[in-house]
Order: C-alpha cells, then structure tokens, then sequence
C-alpha cells in the first residue's frame, strides 16, 4: 500500500498558497524545466486561492501547480537546495537566521504566529520568485528596524544596529531592510509608490517586492482571520488590494498579483471559531518572555514611552481618515 505524492507533500509541512494563469509555478519555470518543483503531488489552489485536493494527473487544461511557502528555517533550507542555490547563498540564509532568532526572540504576531516563522515564509515567497540571495536574506529579517530587539529599548535604524547587521549579513542585506524602514509602504503611502514607480531605483523595486511577499506571507493560512481585529486588517488589505497588484504586474510578476487577490478573498471568507481568536488588546505584534526573564529599567522606560507616542499618531491617522470621509 503507498502513500499518495499530496498525502506525503502534507507531511512534509510545506504549505500551499496561491496559483499562477501562466503556466508556471511562480518563479518563471514550466513543471519540465530543471528547478521547478512540478510532480511532485501537490495541492492545488483555484483562482479564488482555495485549496483542492486532486491527482497530479487530474489537472485540467489551464490549471497551474501550486506555489509553496517554507514555515521552518529546514524547509526553507530544502527549498533552496533544490533551487539550485549555491553554498556561500545558504551560508548567508543561516547567518542572517541566526540574528532573526536573537532580535525576534519571544515575538509574535496578533495571529500567535511566531515572528521569526513569518520571516522565513516572506523569504520563502521570494525564493520562488528566484530573486537573488540578499533579497531572500533581507526577507527573512526585512522588519528588523521596526521589530526587532537588539537590547537598548529603542526602535528605528540606528549607526549601532546597521553595524551590527552590516556585520552579520553584508552590506546588501542591510541596504534593503534599511530601505524597507525608510519607504514605510502603507495604506497611507502605497498610491504614491505606484505613481513615481518609473522613478524608484534597483534597490527600491527589490524592496517593493521584499514588501509584498511580507503581504502574501501574512494571508497564508488565513493568520489574518485569528487575529482580533481581523475585520480592520482585511478591510485595510481590501483598500489596498488594487495598487499591490499593479505593484505585482510593474515589478514583473502577474501571477502573484493573482496570488494576493485570491489570498485575500480567501482569508476574508475564513470562519474561524472565536475560541481561536485571541481576546485581548494585542491587535500587534507581541513579545511573550521566558519566566526568568527581567527587564532592564531604561530600556523599558523607553519602550513604554514609544509605545505611548505610537498610540498618539494612531489616533491622529484615525482622526484624519473620519475628517476626509
């Protein structure tokens, strides 16, 4: 008796997203070109990004294979391997993994989802769009500036942490996560972006696309549905829908406009029980610390009042939005 390809794909843990219209399956490779991961059961996902299980040999004309996104640093290593990646590439994947694992010790997403596990997703997504190594790498740190805890209770790019990332990881890496923070891409933000796009060098475009596999990565799974202000963000990601996808198609990649949309209709139709939607006031990002854990007293000074401001400009934001609506 065996053991069907989608059955064992499942046990391997990899998980599917989205689908393409081209005929690839999302890094520009058709099922019989070497490096792409055609045949290999998996499950594919219609254009309105549900999944449906059916034989390899079922597909009908038109059809595409599923793309893939690692959730364990093993799998994004296996990922890699099998692209065709070289050795210095995976040695700078574990490099800048290694420091993801000591900034983004303890935190999580308003989903309960591990923030160290959405930063190896987001590089996974641009891994099979075959984007050059430092783009996979910033991807797995690509909110380090904002997220990350490098120990002295402030946030934002600082000489010290560009240092220290620079060291790490390379100057490329850094000049991409620096650019990510910089940029800033909002609801706010995101119209201008499209419309000076022409104008936005190498460096930015890259960061553009760093951005919207952080979007792919944070409808997998539905995650936004178990969070508890899940009707906000869809609505938020809904209002922004139109300019990620034509962000998608100016940066060369149609299928994953397709992806983004058919994620997100997903995500928005998920029922989730409410046992499973956190109750509480962490609509963010949050840090759950070891028991013998013990805050320093400036640092957390500093985190207390940059938390306090945080929530000043949100209130502002929202403020603006009911005078102009």
């Amino acid at each position: 008796m065996g053991v069907s390809r989608a059955l064992w794909s499942g046990f391997c843990g990899v998980r599917p997203t989205g689908v393409t219209k081209n005929g690839t399956n999302g890094s520009g490779l058709s099922s019989g070109q070497p490096g792409s991961r055609a045949g290999r059961g998996r499950v594919p996902i219609t254009t309105s990004g549900r999944c449906c299980v059916a034989s390899p040999r079922s597909k009908s004309r038109g059809e595409t294979e599923a793309l893939y996104v690692a959730q364990s640093i093993l799998q994004l290593y296996r990922q890699l391997e099998k692209a065709g990646y070289r050795d210095e590439d995976l040695a700078l994947v574990r490099s800048t993994y290694e420091l993801a694992m000591e900034v983004f010790s303890g935190l999580y997403q308003a989903s309960q989802k591990p923030f160290v596990t959405h930063g190896v997703g987001t590089a996974s997504v641009l891994a099979t769009y075959r984007q050059p190594m430092p783009v996979i790498a910033a991807g797995l740190i690509h909110n380090i500036y904002r997220k990350g805890d490098f120990g002295d209770g402030t946030r934002g790019r600082k000489e010290k942490k560009a240092k220290e990332i620079r060291r790490r990881t390379g100057e490329e890496v850094e000049r991409y996560v620096s650019c990510f923070a910089r940029l800033n891409l909002s609801e706010e933000s995101l119209a201008g972006i499209v419309e000076r796009f022409d104008c936005l060098d190498k460096t930015e475009r890259k960061t553009v696309l760093i951005w919207l596999a952080d979007q792919v990565e944070h409808l997998l799974d539905a995650a936004i549905a178990y969070s508890p202000n899940r009707d906000n963000r869809h609505a938020r990601i809904g209002r922004m829908l139109g300019h990620m996808m034509e962000l998608a198609r100016r940066s060369g990649h149609p299928p994953l406009a397709d992806e983004l949309r058919g994620m997100h209709r997903a995500s928005a139709d998920a029922v989730v029980p409410s046992s499973l939607c956190r109750n509480s006031n962490w609509h963010r990002a949050f840090r759950v610390s070891p028991r013998s854990y013990r805050a320093r007293i400036l640092p957390r000074i500093r985190e207390r009042l940059r938390r306090g401001f945080g929530l000043r400009q949100a209130a502002r934001r929202s403020l603006e939005r009911l005078r102009k609506a």
